[in-house]
Order: C-alpha cells, then structure tokens, then sequence
C-alpha cells in the first residue's frame, strides 16, 4: 500500500514550522532548538532534508532519518541549504563561501562541490535515482537552469530499493509514534562530515 507523503512549512503566531503529511494527518517537524524549520525534500523510505536555523541566525542544512536529526554543514561555509535526497541517500543543496552560493553533492558522507564552469552562483535543486540533478546558476547575462549527471552508487542503490519497499508503509505508523504533543519527539546527533577533494572532477561541465 502507497502512503502519500508531502512536507513543507507552515507559519503561526511563534514563527515558522516543518510538516509532514502524512496519510492525511498534518504531523509538525521542528529541528531542537532551533528557530525556523523548512523541510525540502523526502525519499521514498521517509528521509528528510531540510534547513533550520540556529540562535544566532545562521542557516544549517539537515537530515532526519526515523526520529534522528544530523545538521550537514559543508566544511567551512558560512551557511547550507539540503534541498533534496534520492532513495540512494545522496543530498544535494548549496553552501555560501566568501559571499558566493556553490552547488554541493553528499554521498557517501562526502561532499562534493558542483559549480557550472564560470558562473558566478550555482545551485543544486534536486536529483533523482540516477544520479541526474537539476538547479540553476548564474552568470553575467543572468539566470539560467541547469541538469547535470553525477556518478551514481549501485551498491547503495540495490541496498535501499531492496528496504523502500517495506519501510513506506510503515513510515506514518513510525512518526505518529514519535509524535509528544503533536510534534515529533528528536534525538539530536552532531556529525563531522568529511570534505573530499576530487581531481579534475570537482565541478560540472
């Protein structure tokens, strides 16, 4: 049985909130402690990505997977966005470093920078179980949309189609029982991702 799944955010008298809808009932999803919630994008065995802000202002991007939330910093930005996740697992979003925004790939726990060649601000949207992403860049002649291939996993790829077949069901069952409240009840878990450098490979063409 399919369980339709939507997220994104909802906005009341204490300041902005993440949903999830989930066989019809609205569940809210907050980062701990945090001050805004956006959820952005959901795969098909319930992982979340999102973005959440801290006390001082500054925007960090996320994982929820199950009722466990992991922040995903790119290594020295001054801030990132996780835009989407495939059901590979792989992140894909934006960081700003020395005032420029770069697309970024997460796999396999390392990121990966994609910057179209000569644009002045790239993106990354969105990417699908192939490895395809969409975005947009900019460049002196202004906005423009972008698709680009990364190189896809196959071990992972077997691994979780072979899982998101039993896990969807039970996906809503799992976050009504994490629920206090009405909101999701987290257990936090800081994690130091690794950056890793890729020669002649570090930006789309």
């Amino acid at each position: 049985m399919l369980i339709v799944q939507i997220i994104g955010r909802y906005r009341d008298s204490t300041g902005f909130h993440g949903y999830l809808l989930c066989g019809g009932s609205f569940i809210t999803v907050e980062f701990p402690n945090g001050k805004f919630t956006n959820l952005l994008g959901i795969n098909n065995a319930g992982q979340i990505v999102g973005i959440y802000n801290d006390d001082a202002g500054s925007s960090h991007g996320f994982l929820l997977s199950g009722d466990t939330f992991t922040t995903l910093d790119f290594p020295g930005s001054a801030f990132t966005d996780a835009n989407d996740i495939n059901n590979t697992g792989q992140v894909v979003g934006a960081y700003l470093d020395a005032g420029v925004r770069h697309g970024y790939l997460l796999s396999g726990g390392n990121f990966r920078t994609l910057d179209f060649p000569d644009a002045l601000d790239t993106v990354a949207l969105g990417i699908n179980d192939a490895g395809e992403l969409v975005g947009f860049y900019a460049d002196v002649s202004g906005l423009h949309g972008l698709l680009a291939t990364t190189i896809p996993e196959p071990s992972t790829l077997t691994l979780l189609e072979v899982g998101s077949l039993s896990l969807i069901y039970l996906v809503c069952r799992r976050w009504e029982k994490a629920l206090t409240g009405g909101r999701v009840a987290p257990v936090f878990t800081p994690v130091t991702v690794r950056e890793r450098s890729l020669v002649g490979d570090s930006s789309i063409s």
